[in-house]
């Protein structure tokens, strides 16, 4: 017998089953590329999270190159910080890396979720190659996840494996596409929600690599979003320009029914170019 998941797992693991990305046709026949590129091989990345990084009492330098929206007291204006964000990886391009492991026991059995998302995302994003992996298990039960997308200007790929089976189907890249695609290059939502639900203070600014990286932590006792979060830490690494360059956020949840914790690391760096269509993509085909 099939059993569910805990609400909160499973819309992560529909997320990376790919259906939170669209999933309709915008057209009968989505336009190909017209010249050839090389294709890339597809690796499992490992990467090492920050960190968590502790307030000693000793406060940052007032001169600091804060990034915008972020001055010596902590974050002044969110919404400013994540367009700087924003911004950045949408003109610059990113390879961004998220991992997110989940456990708990839910009506007395335990489960658990594993999920690693990488995005290449060209500058402007003209070229995008986002691969989902993720293992969900309760009980004796587990389910593999494997979702791929390649889009170049006008045009999106997607390869999804059910049952050991693999499915391609092309479209025409939408608006709906593009938001999709931008926010799993930047994780805005991920870094609105953190930011949105706890107050931060400054931990450290130090020259790293030409640049100034504040680094900023949640204040312990300030977490105010949705219930029943009855845990919650995160630790943000900024450029002086706003982009970030890692964030880790963990939590606890529990229910009379359930207790979940849940930890997401979230890295950026530049990306290599090209961002070239991997060998099942129609065009390489």
């Amino acid at each position: 017998m099939t059993r569910a998941l805990p609400l909160t797992a499973l819309c992560i693991a529909l997320v990376l089953a790919g259906c939170g990305a669209p999933v309709a046709d915008t057209s009968t026949t989505a336009p190909r590329p017209t010249t050839a590129e090389t294709s890339e091989p597809t690796t499992i990345e490992t990467t090492t999270a920050p960190t968590p990084t502790t307030t000693d009492g000793t406060a940052a330098p007032a001169d600091a190159d804060y990034p915008p929206g972020v001055t010596a007291e902590g974050v002044e204006n969110a919404s400013r910080l994540l367009d700087a964000h924003e911004a950045s990886v949408a003109a610059q391009g990113a390879h961004a890396v998220a991992q997110t492991t989940i456990d708990g026991v839910v009506r007395g059995e335990a489960f658990g979720l594993v999920s690693q998302s990488v995005v290449r995302f060209a500058p402007n994003g003209t070229r995008v190659y986002w691969t989902n992996a993720g293992v969900n298990s309760i009980g004796n039960e587990t389910s593999v996840q494997d979702t791929r997308y390649y889009a170049n200007e006008t045009a999106v790929a997607t390869r999804v494996v059910q049952r050991g089976n693999a499915t391609v189907r092309e479209r025409n890249r939408s608006d709906l596409y593009d938001r999709v695609l931008r926010n799993a290059a930047t994780q805005r939502r991920l870094l609105q929600s953190a930011l949105a639900n706890a107050d931060y203070a400054v931990a450290g600014a130090e020259e790293r690599n030409g640049t100034t990286v504040t680094t900023l932590v949640a204040e312990n006792g300030t977490y105010d979003g949705d219930q029943p979060v009855t845990a919650f830490d995160a630790t943000l690494e900024l450029s002086e320009s706003g982009r970030v360059l890692s964030v880790t956020r963990t939590r606890t949840l529990r229910t009379d029914a359930s207790v979940e914790h849940h930890r997401t690391t979230v890295t950026w760096r530049p990306v290599a170019l090209p961002v070239s269509p991997p060998a099942w993509t129609p065009w390489r085909q």
